[in-house]
Formats: C-alpha cells, structure tokens, sequence
C-alpha cells in the first residue's frame, strides 16, 4: 500500500506527498484533463505516484513506474508529470519533479528516465535543476546497457512520445549532455528523417529514391529555414531535434505517406505575452507560405518534372499537418499560428484547402 507521507511543504500552503492508494482515479482524471484527447490515452491509473495538494485538492502530479535493467538494475520513469493550469507558474512543477526524484533514489534506482514536449519548458527546466539531461539513446544504452534501453522503449511511452525529448538522470556516474549545437541537430533531423521516410520503399518499390529523397529533403529544409527567418525577434534560438516518438515516422511511410520526426526552433527564454506568439505563429507562417508556394509551382508550373510530382505529393502532405493544431500534429507548426490568431489560422486552413483541392 502507498504510504500518505509528506516529502516537503511550501510558504503557500501546497503539500507535496506520496500518493494515497484511494486517490489514483483523481491523478488520473486531472492528468486526462491535462492533457490533449490522444495523449489522455497513456494516462491510466497510477500505483504510485508524487502529488501536490491544496486543502484537500490534488492539483498536480508526477506519475511514477519502476522498470528494470542490467542484472536487475532499477531504473524510474516519470509516465507523466502535470500540473492544474489555474496554478501553474508557481513552481509547483520543480517541487514535484525534486520530490519524485527523490522517492526514485530511496527505492533503489540507479537511473530515472523523462518524457518531455520541446515546448514544455517548465518540466524540462525543472528537470534540468534536479540533475537529468536531455540525452541520447546511445547514453541510455551506454549507461543502463541493452536490456534497460529495451526495457525504456517497452514499458514506457517513450516509442511513441512523438514530440518529446528523453531524459535522463544518474545516482552515480556522469550522465553525456545531448549535444545543443543547431548545426548537429538540423544535419540529425535531415538525416534521420531521410532514413525512417525509406521504409516506404517496402511497399512501394516504383518509387525513385533519389527524386523521392532530393524531394524531402528540399521540402524539410527550406520549411525550417523559413521558419527561422520568420521569427523575427532579439531572442537567441536554437533548433531542436526531439528524439521520442520515433516508431510514427517510421511506420506512417509504410502507408505510402511521410510524418517527419519533430524539430523546433525553440527560444531560451519563453514569455507569456501576445507578443511572444505573435513571434512563434510568425515563423510557423513563413515555413508554412514555402510550403505553399513550393506545392503550387509543382501543381501548376513545373508540371512535366518527375522531381516536381515528388515535391507536390511530399508537400501536400506537409501542408496538411500543418493545419491540425492537436496532438501529434501541434509541434509541426499548427498550434502556434493557432495560439498566435484564429484568424491567421483560418485563412492557412482555407488557402491550404483550395490549392489541394483546385
């Protein structure tokens, strides 16, 4: 039974303890809320897990499940942290994470494992301060060997977090920071995503592969140098290539379609103000108007090209996930021209639709 002890208590009355076993369907039904419909799903009622309370309200939690490694090495993983909105900004998120961080440690982990959105900078700061870094498979398997990267990609989200970064901490050895140089992270999303998009060749094998590549390949790199030209601002960004997820990129092309593995420019300082989304829905824009332009040349310009059917058919497929602002579509670019003004969305949507169909 899941002891009801307290871990540590704040100035403003928010309790942080261990999860009582009778309260399991109310984490789970705040963490649904917390979330998009699709990503609800993962959300199922925990054994054990860290919450926050207020009076007698839980108003966030971070869900916590023991997975095993090498000659049953422990390792913790975070199956998902949240927070109520109507208290977020208060920290709450960095006394979850350090006091579940903490209870991994007492119950022997020698690692503890995290799923992040690029996006989320409030848990993967707080992440950050309590010791993990964002990291690669290679690290994982380097340090918690091949059975406990099995064991990761098994029993935890992390396969199918599309959108997400891994991380990860270490009770006792030094955990290999993922490198955050832009240049690395934009050939590793080109790269990458050039791969996983060849498995289409399975069942397609009258495709060209080199038009079929030069054409994504253009497509992918002119929509995010676009976008960076388009967030205009005095704020330093760095591009970011998110490493979960990456069964959807890998199976979706088997379909005879393409879902490219997620990267964002993400700023090092986020700011709640209009303005701020006005700068992040204007770069989604401009990636979204080379999309655009580049569709319509194929269509109705360079028709008699086999490259140019590459780039229309690739594009429009593109073109189309950037209007679906949820859940896994929202960090293709979607959800922040939505968030920035539904006006501006509605006029993509619509301009996207006649192009397509026309």
């Amino acid at each position: 039974m899941t002891l009801s002890i307290t871990l540590s208590e704040n100035k403003s009355a928010t309790q942080i303890r261990i999860m009582r076993e009778d309260e399991a369907k109310t984490v789970q039904r705040l963490g649904r809320q917390a979330f998009s419909s699709l990503e609800s799903l993962f959300i199922s009622p925990p054994k054990e897990a860290i919450v926050a309370v207020e009076g007698e309200k839980i108003i966030g939690a971070v869900i916590l499940k023991l997975l095993k490694g090498e000659q049953g090495v422990l390792i913790g993983d975070f199956s998902a942290g949240f927070v109520d909105p109507a208290c977020r900004g208060r920290g709450i998120a960095s006394q979850l994470y350090k006091a579940a961080t903490k209870r991994f440690w007492e119950l022997g982990c020698t690692f503890i494992t995290a799923q992040v959105k690029d996006e989320n900078t409030g848990s993967w700061r707080a992440l950050e301060k309590n010791g993990f870094a964002r990291v690669t498979y290679m690290e994982l398997r380097r340090l918690s060997g091949v059975r406990g990267l099995v064991s990761v990609l098994k029993s935890s989200p992390t396969a199918f977090a599309y959108g997400m970064d891994l991380y990860l901490a270490a009770k006792t050895v030094p955990v290999k920071k993922k490198a955050d140089s832009s240049v690395l992270q934009i050939a590793a999303y080109i790269l990458l995503n050039l791969i996983m998009v060849c498995t289409a060749l399975l069942l397609n094998r009258q495709l060209h592969l080199g038009w079929f590549l030069l054409a994504y390949g253009a497509l992918l790199i002119g929509e995010l140098l676009f976008t960076r030209i388009g967030l205009v601002s005095e704020h330093r960004w760095n591009f970011r290539l998110t490493n979960c997820g990456f069964l959807i990129p890998l199976l979706v092309p088997l379909l005879g379609a393409a879902f490219p593995m997620q990267g964002n420019w993400i700023p090092e300082k986020y700011e709640n103000t209009s303005r701020f989304r006005w700068i992040l829905g204007g770069g989604a824009v401009l990636g979204w108007i080379y999309l655009l332009l580049t569709v319509a040349l194929s269509k109705w310009v360079w028709t008699d090209l086999e490259f140019t059917s590459y780039l229309y058919r690739l594009g429009s497929i593109l073109l189309i996930y950037k209007l679906l602002p949820v859940y896994p579509f929202e960090g293709l670019g979607a959800a922040r021209v939505f968030r920035m003004n539904k006006l501006v969305y509605g006029t993509m949507a619509i301009a996207t639709l006649i192009l397509l169909i026309v």
